[in-house]
């Protein structure tokens, strides 16, 4: 899971001893409780279902760069809707031996632009993504379809067994360039 692991603190009464240079000096230990404690905050839930959100991202285009609609990945960021139509889309991929490339090399990241929650199952992320994906035929690497797209989402994210997934998407608005979606 792309949330960060939290690392538990420990504290004691217990003294630190300094390199031997410094221990003749009297002031040559520093208790535990002298110390500025250090906490570590556990992510919101916004922050868990943002990570969440661009996990499953990240798994769909890394997938579709390799079409396996049975990839085991899919299922722990995707469901409901959204699963059936992505695994639909990679079947046809594989189905037509396509795949697909990013212009520039690397999948786009979403700009991600509002996270909503709606109780403690029910989140929805608005996002823009700018990609220029190429469909490529991997026998011989011919470019089939090249398209250039900035668009606006709304994905609606569940959370069960312990993972938020992508249960379903909506566009609200297409554009044909790189310009991005503040328009």
């Amino acid at each position: 899971m792309a949330v960060p692991l939290l690392v538990g603190g420990c504290s004691s009464d217990a003294t630190v001893d300094l390199p031997t240079s410094a221990a003749a000096e009297p002031s040559s230990a520093i208790s535990a409780s002298e110390r500025s404690p250090t906490t570590t905050q556990p992510p919101s839930p916004e922050a868990r279902v943002r990570a969440s959100f661009l996990k499953a991202m990240a798994t769909s285009m890394a997938v579709a760069e390799h079409p396996d609609p049975a990839d085991r990945r899919l299922p722990r960021t995707q469901s409901g809707p959204s699963l059936g139509r992505l695994r639909e889309v990679l079947a046809g991929y594989a189905r037509d031996g396509i795949h697909v490339e990013y212009g520039n090399g690397d999948a786009p990241v979403p700009s991600i632009e509002k996270v909503d929650l709606w109780g403690d199952e029910t989140a929805f992320v608005t996002f823009c993504l700018v990609e220029h994906a190429l469909l490529v035929r991997t026998s011989d690497g011919r470019v089939v379809s090249s398209q250039v797209r900035s668009q606006r989402n709304k994905a609606q994210l569940h959370h069960s067994t312990g993972l938020w997934r992508i249960d379903a998407m909506r566009t609200l608005g297409t554009w044909a360039d790189d310009e991005g979606c503040d328009r």
